[in-house]
């Protein structure tokens, strides 16, 4: 497999290229990939068609997932590591917690031990 890392220009942030997270990764990839993050703060993983079961494998790698208190409401079946943010209703009831960006926040800033990373997979996103 080939990475490619590339920079976003911005103060943080690089994308990665050339993984495909549908995968299993071997340890030199994944080096690659912690190493960027280590490095630029924020990694973008593009175009990524991944099951809730591949994206806690792959964010396992980083360390313990935590559960957020969140998931009791708005979590995945099976994947209580994974909970939903969204701004859709159906039947008269959020799909995911509605509230997450309203404003800016730190996830598990309160936490003894805060959080090394948040990894978001966005299944919809708006054209800006």
């Amino acid at each position: 497999m080939t990475v490619e890392i590339v920079s976003t220009g911005a103060a943080i942030g690089a994308e990665i290229r050339g993984v495909d997270l549908s995968q299993p990764l071997d340890d030199e990839t994944f080096a690659e990939i912690e190493a960027a993050f280590d490095e630029h703060g924020v990694i973008i993983l593009r175009d990524q068609e991944i099951t809730p079961e591949q994206q806690v494998a792959f964010s396992s790698r980083f360390g313990v997932c935590e559960i957020n208190h969140n998931g009791a409401d708005f979590g995945i079946a099976g994947n209580p590591e994974i909970y939903l943010i969204s701004n859709i209703t159906e039947n008269g009831k959020p799909i995911g917690t509605p509230r997450a960006g309203g404003r800016w926040h730190t996830d598990m800033c309160y936490a003894k031990t805060p959080a090394r990373a948040t990894m978001l997979h966005a299944k919809e996103v708006p054209d800006l």
